[in-house]
């Protein structure tokens, strides 16, 4: 499957050389904003010499493999659901 735009991580290599990986939420002519896995972190666009996109999700690798497929299954259709399911014996 397709990574969605607004799920792909994108690879920030800054003037000082650091590379931030995460999720560019914005970038305008005023700043670089990338959301990481732990921190937002907000960049003048002179601090940044490059943004190169990548394919791949910030989702780590092998987040399914302890399930079996009957639970990957359930899972797809749950996160298909396009309203709130009921917790089981609540509200």
């Amino acid at each position: 499957a397709e990574v969605g735009r607004d799920y792909r991580m994108s690879v920030v290599r800054t003037a000082d050389d650091r590379v931030i990986t995460g999720i560019l939420v914005e970038r305008t002519a005023a700043r670089v904003v990338v959301q990481t896995a732990t921190d937002r972190i907000t960049l003048s666009p002179d601090d940044v010499d490059g943004v190169k996109d990548s394919p791949l999700s910030i989702m780590p690798e092998g987040q399914l493999d302890s399930l079996t497929k009957e639970q990957v299954r359930d899972l797809v259709a749950y996160l298909m659901q396009k309203t709130q399911v009921d917790l089981p014996g609540g509200k």
